[in-house]
């Protein structure tokens, strides 16, 4: 009796062990999944981290919708000297058709103007909203070109980086400036201003007109008309519309 007792207890021992065994194998299983479900949770939270920032600049380096309306045309005159540059801006908002002009100066900064304005059909028309003055101009291209401050003439069809022609600009009752270009690649330049007609007929120097001229050599190349006076400045250039008008008051846009 003592003998199967004994046998009875060793079969039950390796049962035991077996089962233990099985259980054993179905916790590492459960704690497998387990690690992978928490690793993939925190996995998660670590990628909506890292891709919170770049989400954030991408959202920064989107125009608003005042940016997108915003155009601005500037004018650069260089004066050659320690003032540097002289720029004039003109930006338009399209949003609510206003503009501003501002004058920069080296370091300094002024508005010069603001106000309303109307496109049609290749032109812009500005309204000031400090004096009501109406401004006309031109867009040809990245440039928008002063109407009123145009010389009139012609460059002839088979004119290369040299030409005659004869272009002026009339300032009505003040004057006109004439600037006359030669095939040997010079030009000559007069400004007229006139005088008081009522001074004139007394007599007074005050009513005489008065000359400004100036010389130089240049050359044109596509649109352009540089030049350099005698005295080796160079000038501003020359934009040319339509081969029959040329003008120095012209923006560009940025």
């Amino acid at each position: 009796m003592a003998k199967r007792s004994k046998k009875r207890h060793g079969n039950k021992g390796l049962m035991d062990i077996c089962t233990d065994l099985v259980v054993f194998g179905i916790l590492v299983v459960l704690a497998v999944v387990v690690g992978l479900l928490v690793w993939d949770n925190v996995k998660d939270k670590w990628q909506k981290k890292a891709d919170k920032p770049q989400a954030t600049q991408e959202a920064q380096a989107t125009p608003t919708s005042e940016e997108e309306g915003i155009t601005v045309y500037k004018c650069v005159i260089s004066s050659g000297d320690e003032m540097g540059t002289t720029e004039f801006e003109m930006k338009f908002n399209s949003n609510n058709m206003t503009y501003t002009e501002t004058l920069l100066a080296g370091s300094e900064e002024s508005q010069l103007d603001q106000g309303t304005y109307s496109m049609k059909e290749g032109e812009l028309t500005t309204v000031s909203g400090k004096t009501t003055e109406e401004m006309n101009y031109l867009l040809d291209g990245n440039y928008l070109l002063a109407t009123d401050q145009m010389y009139q003439g012609k460059i002839p069809e088979d004119a290369g980086k040299t030409f005659e022609g004869r272009f002026t600009y009339n300032i009505g009752d003040m004057g006109k400036t004439v600037i006359q270009f030669h095939k040997d690649g010079t030009y000559n330049y007069k400004t007229i201003t006139y005088g008081d007609k009522e001074n004139a007929e007394k007599g007074s120097p005050v009513g005489k007109d008065s000359v400004t001229k100036e010389k130089g050599t240049y050359e044109k190349e596509g649109n352009w008309i540089t030049r350099t006076t005698d005295a080796g400045e160079e000038k501003l250039a020359y934009y040319i519309y339509q081969g029959k008008w040329i003008t120095n008051a012209y923006y560009e846009k940025q």
